[in-house]
């Protein structure tokens, strides 16, 4: 009989603070006797880790002397976005393609002024991410105890869209926009009638790619 070699992988459920510092041992000899739909689901879990991996420093990375050297900003602002999108086809295919906009602006997602300086800059990104990360989960909530609990793969995305924003905002805070009192997230207030809840589900999306595509070049400028 083969020796089992371990292997390490990592859960994209876990939080921020237990993803930054876990890892998970496990025999691949654990793996024989799952069905194709387990295996699925943990490459697919493994997927999401494996970029992550790549993006996000090893904890000790966020230490004050390091604070310019611990993760690529820009690029993994550039994968949360891919993933605000592909959230975005995805939730029009389960809820229809013929929403309209909703008729009220995000304060917290408009792109700040080119004028401001990077202090303020830095306060409104941290309070956009924030803002992004509540109403996402908003979004997720509706869709998966409301009007689409079945669809899975809405439902996957979304979940990690959100730990995705998560990561940035960890990102950018310890990098960039490292100084300065952690800012008060606004709530989001949903409406309450279903099309007025897809019409403010489907500007959120459109609202956040737009916010994650100027940060991510306002990042790249800056070579973090």
């Amino acid at each position: 009989m083969t020796k089992s070699k371990p292997i390490k992988v990592c859960i994209s459920s876990l939080t921020t603070e237990n993803f930054l510092s876990s890892e998970l041992q496990v025999e691949t000899s654990a793996l024989e006797g799952l069905n194709m739909s387990s295996m699925a689901d943990i490459l697919r879990g493994m997927s999401i880790c494996v970029m992550m991996l790549e993006l996000m420093p090893h904890p000790m990375a966020f230490s004050h002397t390091h604070k310019n050297k611990t993760c690529n900003a820009s690029q993994l602002t550039n994968l949360a976005k891919s993933y605000v999108n592909s959230s975005l086809d995805l939730y029009l295919k389960e809820n229809g393609k013929n929403i309209r906009p909703w008729g009220e602006p995000f304060p917290d997602l408009e792109i700040p002024d080119t004028l401001n300086p990077d202090v303020q800059k830095c306060q409104r990104v941290k309070k956009g991410l924030l803002f992004m990360k509540a109403a996402l989960k908003v979004i997720l909530k509706q869709q998966e105890t409301d009007l689409n609990p079945m669809a899975q793969k809405l439902l996957t995305k979304l979940n990690e869209t959100i730990d995705l924003v998560k990561h940035v905002y960890l990102c950018v805070a310890n990098t960039v926009c490292s100084g300065g009192h952690p800012p008060t997230p606004t709530t989001p207030n949903q409406p309450h009638s279903t099309y007025e809840k897809k019409k403010w589900d489907y500007s959120v999306l459109m609202s956040a790619e737009k916010f994650l595509a100027w940060l991510a070049k306002w990042l790249k400028a800056r070579q973090i």
